[in-house]
């Protein structure tokens, strides 16, 4: 009897999980456009960074080494973030998940081609960083 009553209480588990998954595909193409924006946005990162740093020392007149900063945040950041957003994105709030992100690396853009300190160029690298996964 209690088998019977535990695969129930499974079986309707999994019909639930089922419906969940159901109710967050709305709108598939959305989804695939963020995601190929997002690949996009990852290899622009990737690719411009390490040809610019001796024009980041010279521009914002700081040394080689922290220049270099400009690209070790992008990766630490993203070392940092991939986890913790896989984890985020497996859970119900998958959406919320990949829009915040995608705001904050377009933030992060945003904040390196602004005119400002060097401060906020690394500021705007780090919230790129969890693009790069």
């Amino acid at each position: 009897m209690l088998e019977r009553l535990a695969g129930a209480s499974v079986a309707t588990q999994g019909i639930r999980e089922v419906a969940r998954a159901q109710a967050g595909q709305s709108r598939p193409g959305v989804l695939v456009a963020t995601l190929v924006f997002v690949a996009l946005v990852v290899a622009a990162i990737g690719s411009l960074g390490a040809p610019l740093i001796t024009s980041v020392a010279r521009t914002y007149q700081v040394s080689l080494a922290a220049a270099q900063w400009t690209l070790t945040i992008t990766l630490l950041t993203g070392a940092v973030a991939i986890p913790l957003l896989g984890r985020l994105g497996d859970g119900p709030r998958r959406r919320a998940t990949m829009v915040g992100t995608l705001a904050a690396v377009v933030a992060g853009g945003l904040a390196t081609v602004v005119p400002g300190p060097f401060w906020v160029l690394l500021a705007g690298r780090a919230a790129q960083g969890p693009a790069s996964g």
